[in-house]
């Protein structure tokens, strides 16, 4: 293969990577929700572990739409 047509097929795989790694980053802190929720008690109000999970549910998904975003446009701008 040329260098340009393995760069292409790199560039894929590093993208395909962090895919996967955002995915079960998402289902592994979904999780350890379930499991921490079905350990507490139940009560009508937010607690701090509540807290804790959203704010990591938060950062989760702005790392995903910035790597989204870094890709559309590297994409965009140089193809």
């Amino acid at each position: 293969l040329r260098a340009n047509e393995q760069e292409t097929i790199e560039k894929r795989r590093r993208t395909i990577f962090y895919s996967i790694l955002g995915v079960t980053c998402v289902l592994s802190l979904t999780t350890l929700t379930l499991d921490i929720r079905s350990h507490i008690p139940a009560v009508p109000y937010f607690t701090a572990i509540d807290y804790f999970f959203i704010i990591c549910y938060l950062f989760l998904l702005a790392s995903l739409l910035q790597f989204t975003a870094v890709h559309r446009y590297l994409k965009v701008n140089f193809h």
